[in-house]
């Protein structure tokens, strides 16, 4: 026979549950405080903007060479 009604979550299964979303909560936390510490974002993206700037210029300087060859 099957039971009338189901049962509610007790004490073990919510302890777990707590835990789980604790240690997913906590490692979310800790990536984003070493993401923010780490600094190094900034001047990587100022290198990457120096080197298109560069590319980009050089894309223009052939394509004026091309114009004016032909």
């Amino acid at each position: 026979m099957f039971p009338a009604q189901t049962g509610i979550p007790g004490g073990p299964e919510l302890l777990v549950v707590l835990v789980i979303f604790l240690l997913m909560a906590g490692g979310v936390v800790l990536l984003v405080k070493v993401a923010s510490e780490s600094g190094g974002g900034s001047e990587r993206l100022a290198e990457v903007e120096r080197r298109v700037g560069r590319l980009e210029a050089r894309i223009d300087q052939l394509e004026d060479d091309e114009r004016g060859g032909s």
